[in-house]
């Protein structure tokens, strides 16, 4: 029997499974290298792809008798577990991984990231097409000219401001179609930050974080929507619970029939940090939004019920009855999830965004009952 895929869930199940209370955290890691390379002898010849999630040190090493020259894909969790033992077996990693992955994903806490063992392992593939670092500082290392998906932490701490590495990004990676991107609020973040990113013509989902204040002009989603034929999902919202977030720091909740007007008619997933203190008048006829499907507004602020009944009018005015549910989930600032992933327990609903919600389906299920006699 060959096996090309292997998922490993440590720590998450209960007799069954790897005993660990056997098992040395100090293996020897010149034996891993034995194992690994074995004189051209693997566990897995034949493995391709290999998912490992492990919350505890002395988990780490067993992945190593795993890593075959056929494997194309890693993708590895090691959150909960400390530097040392993550850079320990990133170092073991970058003398026994093939050159050529496919797709590298690492995931770590950001308080552990050993973000100089990740660049050395990327340094050496140059056939990468996904590569997905949530709390690894992005380096010019990580750009390889056949990226495709990037996901990876943006702060001025690398010594590059955002704009400097994006412009790298889109010189390097003309094909990136998917890029996530999460900024630390040192980085005084500006649409011009991003500019860079629409030489990136290619791109279908954009996904970009900051606990900061958007400076968003008409123009600028106007350059968006001719930059980016293709887009389906764009997300410039600050969906975790930073503190100090204001509802001027959103983008006017006015400013939705501009998406609509010049972002691509492709669109289906469009999710913001909005400002709601001045809601307009609902439009009479507003841009409609061809495809879209979901829409989230995170952690946007709406205080007062004079507000929420002010937005639900404007939002049935904007809003596709396509979209049936108004996605206010929030998490903490060290979880690296996209708005656009399957929302977890550990996601708070704002209360009052859910009014929102409640009131605007029944104000659409009345106006079809109306319609309908």
């Amino acid at each position: 029997m060959l096996i090309h895929s292997i998922a490993y869930e440590g720590g998450f199940y209960e007799g069954c499974g790897f005993d660990l209370e056997h098992m040395s955290p100090n293996l020897p890691i010149n034996l891993l290298y034995y194992v690994a390379m074995n004189q051209g002898t693997h566990l897995l010849p034949r493995v391709r792809a290999i998912r490992w999630a492990a919350p505890q040190d002395c988990e780490l090493h067993l992945l190593i008798p795993l890593i075959s020259p056929t494997v194309r894909e890693l993708d590895i969790d090691v959150s909960g577990c400390t530097s040392e033992a993550s850079s320990r077996l990133l170092r073991a990693l970058n003398y026994i991984l093939p050159p050529d992955l496919r797709t590298f994903n690492f995931e770590v806490d950001l308080e552990t990231t050993p973000t100089e063992d990740v660049t050395a392992i990327i340094r050496q593939q140059d056939s990468l097409r996904t590569l997905k670092l949530p709390s690894c500082v992005l380096d010019p290392g990580m750009f390889k000219p056949g990226l495709q998906v990037l996901e990876a932490y943006c702060t001025v701490v690398s010594g590059l401001i955002p704009q400097q590495l994006l412009d790298t990004l889109a010189d390097t990676c003309p094909r990136l179609c998917d890029i996530r991107m999460t900024f630390s609020s040192d980085c005084n973040l500006r649409f011009d930050s991003i500019r860079p990113l629409l030489r990136c013509s290619q791109l279908i989902k954009v996904d970009l974080e900051y606990p900061g204040q958007w400076n968003l002009e008409e123009s600028d989603i106007k350059a968006m929507g001719n930059a980016w034929p293709r887009l389906e999902a764009l997300n410039l919202c600050c969906r975790r619970d930073y503190p100090g977030l204001e509802s001027s720091h959103g983008i006017p909740i006015g400013m939705l029939p501009s998406f609509a007007r010049y972002l691509s008619p492709k669109l289906r997933k469009l999710a913001l940090f909005l400002n709601t203190t001045n809601v307009p008048l609902p439009p009479y006829e507003a841009t409609p939004f061809c495809n879209l499907e979901f829409f989230a507004v995170g952690n946007s602020p709406l205080d007062t019920e004079l507000a929420i009944f002010s937005v639900v009018a404007y939002l049935d005015a904007v809003l596709p009855t396509t979209v049936n549910h108004i996605y206010s989930k929030s998490s903490f600032p060290r979880h690296s999830g996209s708005v656009f992933q399957p929302f977890m327990p550990r996601y708070r609903e704002n209360p009052a965004w859910g009014s929102v919600e409640k009131l605007l389906s029944k104000l659409r299920q009345e106006f079809r009952g109306d319609a309908a006699k």
